[in-house]
């Protein structure tokens, strides 16, 4: 019996791919919400720099450049994490398969 491997492969590459978009939509979700929630929480502080003469555009820059802080610091550990972790589970897979395949 013969294996078609562009069969495998063109499987492989839809399932990453889905499985990337599934992660990237999730992510952006709960990036989004989780701002909506602090900008939530803060509309008392925003009306009050309102009521000092802060305008609109103002707290728009304030609010992007808290999260663009929050991002510069955020990506780098989530990138290094990420790394890590999945580091231990192909570590963690590849000693479960071992004992199935002997080259």
């Amino acid at each position: 019996m013969q294996v078609h491997t562009s069969n495998i492969n063109t499987t492989l590459i839809l399932i990453v791919a889905l499985v990337a978009s599934l992660v990237i939509i999730a992510t952006i979700a709960t990036i989004y919400n989780s701002f909506s929630i602090a900008i939530s929480e803060r509309k008392k502080q925003f009306g009050i720099l309102n009521s000092i003469g802060a305008t609109k555009s103002q707290i728009m820059k304030l609010v992007f450049l808290e999260g663009f802080l929050v991002s510069i610091v955020g990506i780098p550990i989530g990138l290094l994490s990420g790394t890590v972790a999945i580091d231990i589970v192909f570590k963690v897979i590849k000693t479960f398969f071992s004992n199935f395949y002997v080259w």
